[in-house]
Order: structure tokens, then C-alpha cells, then sequence
């Protein structure tokens, strides 16, 4: 591990103690990252300003639940590097290493996010938060209760019905997912990244007409025949992928990714090597 990292990983464990040891002065809104709330959200989170007691000489202040919930989203995002980082290592003691300290970051902000519900228990960041980590760790029935708790509250908010939605991807219960997906974009019309991934699941059911349908508005008749030929072919529907790509170029003759990945489907070697790989994938994301 560089220097420059492990005096990002000792700044970033003196500033949690300082988060404890300081509070805060200000109700602050800090949305976790990756999680922007809706506006049924935000609304009802505005800043508001309080009352500084002196403390008494020796006494530290308790911290407040949005100063625990920023530090534990903060944790998390060095957990998200430092796992980033491990795929990058040049060596195996380098990769565990940077493991060793995305599991220490990821522990950290659980227990500001536990530590934010014995300070309120109806702050629903520290649920998101919570939600995020028992996906990690593959305990997908809390991350479930999380989201539904979360939902129950903030049932117009489209940026948590789309984080659910990925999650019962991962599980592979596509209905739930697609409903939820469904219910983002119907929430927040105009956001091309929900509207994008829930063609993507869309197509990982082979539900490829409504898929293309949904492409073709953001891309064009082409290149959503190509987006729609790639899943097929991770779904090792050949003839379909072919067939698709085909209708890609009569449409875009010019369509590069098109012909080659026709090429690569009449590559018989890349076929047998793709379906053995197809045998362990659990979601899918969009291709490049």
C-alpha cells in the first residue's frame, strides 16, 4: 500500500473520531453517495438551525445522527476505492491488503449508521446506508427489510425504487426488480440512466421487443438492435443475437460494434468459450 493512501486511511480514522467527539452545531442534509433522494425527500429535510449549549469543560459533545451518517457514507465510499483498488494490485499481499481495509471501512460505517438510529431511529439515510452494506456481505433479506422499511416512508422517492430494483437483481428475482425499475422511471421520466437500466433487465428476461422499444428512445432503431443482440448473446441465444445484428446494420450500415460482434458469433471457438461463462453470471451490466 503507497504512502499516500495509508495517510488517506489514518485522515479518514481521525476525522470518525473527531465526528464523535464534536458533534455538530448544524442539522445538516447529507445524502449518502450514489443515493440522491427524490424531492418527496428533500423537502422534508431542510436545514434547520439550533441552539449551541456550551459544553461543560471535559465533556464531549454527543454527536448528532447526521454527523454519524455523513462519516458512515463517507466510510463507505473508501470502502468502494479501496475495494477498486484490489482489483488493480500487482500483487496478491497489495490486494488483500486494500480487502483488509475496504472490510475495516465497511465495518466502521456500520457502526456510525447503528450508532445514528440509537440517536434517531426514524432518520432513513442510516437505513439506506445499512441497506447498501447487507448487500455486500450477500445478506440480502436485511437489505430487502431495509428498502421496504425506507420505501414505506418515502414511497414517491424514484432513486430508492431503482437502488431496490438493483438489488433484487442480484438476487435474480427479475419480476420484483422490473417492477421496481419500472416504478423509478415512472417516478423521474427524464432520467436516462433508469430508463437505460430497466431495458437492460428488461432484455436479461428476454423480454426483447418491450427492451428495444425502451433503447431505441434514448439511442436510435440501430443501436438499440445492438444493445439488444449483446444480452442476447451473454444469454447464449445465438440465432437471436445474430439476427438482431443484422437488423442493426440494414438500419446502420456504418454500425462498427454490429459487425463485429457478428463476427464473434460466427467465431465458433468464441461461442464454446462465452457459454461456458454465461454459467456464472449473476447480473449482467450494460456493455460498453
Amino acid at each position: 500500500m503507497g504512502a499516500r493512501m495509508r495517510r488517506q486511511w489514518v485522515g479518514m480514522v481521525l476525522l470518525s473520531g473527531l465526528a464523535f467527539s464534536l458533534g455538530c452545531t448544524r442539522h445538516q442534509t447529507l445524502v449518502p453517495p450514489n443515493m440522491n433522494l427524490g424531492p418527496e425527500y428533500q423537502s422534508s429535510t431542510t436545514n434547520t438551525a439550533t441552539s449551541v449549549i456550551p459544553d461543560l469543560p471535559g465533556k464531549p459533545k454527543t454527536p448528532q445522527a447526521s454527523t454519524c451518517i455523513a462519516f458512515g457514507d463517507w466510510m463507505i465510499t473508501a470502502g468502494d476505492n479501496a475495494r477498486n483498488h484490489a482489483h488493480k494490485a500487482a500483487s496478491d499481499e497489495q490486494r488483500q491488503q486494500f480487502l483488509d481495509q475496504s472490510s475495516r471501512c465497511y465495518e466502521n460505517a456500520k457502526q456510525l449508521y447503528h450508532q445514528a438510529l440509537k440517536l434517531d431511529a426514524k432518520d432513513m439515510r442510516a437505513y439506506l446506508g445499512l441497506a447498501k452494506l447487507a448487500q455486500y456481505e450477500k445478506r440480502f433479506d436485511q437489505a430487502n427489510e431495509h428498502y421496504q422499511r425506507v420505501l414505506k416512508e418515502y414511497p414517491k422517492d424514484a432513486s430508492i425504487w431503482f437502488e431496490y430494483g438493483l438489488c433484487l437483481a442480484k438476487q435474480k428475482q427479475w419480476n420484483e426488480s422490473l417492477e421496481c425499475m419500472q416504478k423509478a422511471c415512472q417516478l423521474d421520466g427524464k432520467n436516462t440512466n433508469y430508463t437505460s437500466q430497466y431495458a437492460w433487465a428488461l432484455a436479461r428476461v428476454g423480454r426483447f421487443e418491450e427492451s428495444w422499444n425502451l433503447f431505441r428512445g434514448l439511442y436510435g432503431d440501430g443501436p438499440a438492435y445492438l444493445r439488444v443482440a449483446q444480452m442476447a448473446m451473454h444469454l447464449g441465444q445465438w440465432d437471436k443475437s445474430k439476427h438482431f445484428a443484422q437488423l442493426a446494420l440494414q438500419i446502420d450500415p456504418e454500425l462498427a460494434q454490429a459487425r463485429e460482434l457478428l463476427i464473434h458469433l460466427n467465431n465458433p471457438a468464441a461461442q464454446a468459450e462465452a457459454q461456458s461463462a454465461i454459467q456464472q453470471i449473476q447480473y449482467v451490466p450494460p456493455p460498453h
